[in-house]
């Protein structure tokens, strides 16, 4: 299941304090060639950053990242990398969102999943995050499926995007929250090693359906 992260970071500059806040949510999957993989999808609204004046008299927010994922003492993966924002003609146009997408490879276990971010133009601005625990136990013998994604997004492009799919841009919503004006709920989800109960051309039905807290059916969408 998706692990939601919320961050909230106060920044000091000067005599003036700043806001930023960062929300992440992860999804696991499986591959028959490399296995089980975590993707940590990121979201940071570019209107609490600070933004630096480029050569080209446009603004750019940059956001360096750490991602540490914490196994026993022989399972540990580490990872740093800038998250950019896009160009801007001032520093006031700031209003949308940096999105990200990692996957990382993990070996059946349980993992601590560290965040370190910090804002590359601002001061004092480093924080650590420790999520909830990520478990990799998968029966490669059994069908089963992999975690929900939540998507905000998507269109067809052909182009290499992390955010593809079979040619498909899966653009995620790593805000889990509803309102009640919306009336739509697109997720992505996969199904593995359905041949272990099918024959190679058996048709099948494919029910998902929204429960609310007491267990009842809200809505029921039937596939073939």
């Amino acid at each position: 299941m998706h692990k939601k992260i919320f961050l909230f970071f106060l920044l000091f500059l000067s005599l003036r304090s700043f806001c930023f806040e960062a929300q992440v949510s992860t999804a696991v999957f499986y591959n028959q060639v490399i296995g089980s993989y975590v993707e940590i999808y990121t979201w940071i609204p570019a209107w609490q950053l600070a933004a630096k004046l480029q050569k080209d008299s446009t603004y750019k927010s940059q956001v360096e990242v750490l991602v540490l994922l914490k196994g026993d003492s022989t399972n540990v993966i580490a990872d740093k990398f800038n998250l950019n924002s896009r160009l801007m003609a001032s520093s006031k146009d700031n209003q949308f969102c940096l999105i990200d997408l990692k996957r990382y490879n993990l070996k059946p276990g349980t993992y601590k999943l560290q965040l370190h971010f910090k804002d590359m133009n601002a001061v004092n601005s480093e924080a650590n995050f420790i999520a909830e625990e990520i478990t990799i136990s998968i029966d490669t013998q059994k069908v089963f499926f992999s975690d929900m994604e939540l998507i905000d997004t998507f269109y067809h492009n052909t182009l290499p995007s992390s955010f593809s799919k079979n040619d498909i841009v899966l653009k995620p919503k790593v805000i889990e929250f509803y309102s009640t004006e919306e009336n739509k709920l697109t997720f992505y989800t996969e199904l593995y090693h359905i041949d272990k109960i099918l024959l190679p051309d058996e048709r099948f039905l494919l029910k998902t359906s929204i429960i609310n807290q007491v267990g009842e059916e809200q809505t029921t969408l039937t596939t073939a």
